[in-house]
């Protein structure tokens, strides 16, 4: 059963959830991983693009959905570059975190599905996106950073424990 919100209600909770993943913004990526950082801060601007041309409601759902396409991809490739680091550091908590990856990529897509159907709306995807941020930078990939930054040391040398 669809979730059944008003346009209000819908741009409410986004202007909320916007300003929520705005104050990730230099908590969360400040000590991030080389290029890592640099792909929250631009998961991070896409999705102030998306949440910006919802709540200006002056884009075609075409423009929208390619959008919602665009922010999917880069996420899927943020995903293949932190998991690709995790396995570098020897990170222990891997596979619970690529599974986080997995299940959202696999929402997103089911929430893109929908849309076209009128199940879900735009808004709901952005909705999901926001709540998602908030969730997994400021808990699992702010453990990945801090185990990184042991990781690396002082040095700047990658400790490998061992294989």
């Amino acid at each position: 059963m669809p979730i059944v919100r008003s346009e209000e209600d819908t741009r409410e909770l986004l202007a909320r959830r916007l300003e929520e993943v705005r104050t990730l913004d230099d908590t969360v990526f400040a000590d991030s991983v080389s290029d890592v950082g640099d792909h929250h801060r631009k998961l991070l601007e896409r999705f102030e693009s998306f949440v910006g041309a919802l709540l200006a409601g002056h884009l075609e759902n075409d423009r929208l959905d390619d959008m919602a396409q665009d922010f999917g991809q880069f996420l899927g490739g943020h995903f293949s570059v932190e998991e690709t680091i995790m396995d570098l550091l020897e990170y222990p908590l891997a596979e619970v975190h690529k599974e986080h990856h997995r299940r959202f990529a696999e929402e997103l897509g089911q929430l893109l599905r929908m849309v076209p159907l009128g199940v879900r709306t735009y808004g709901d995807f952005a909705l999901a996106i926001g709540q998602w941020l908030l969730v997994h930078e400021g808990t699992f990939d702010a453990e990945l950073s801090r185990y990184a930054a042991d990781a690396i040391g002082a040095n700047g040398q990658v400790k490998v424990t061992g294989r």
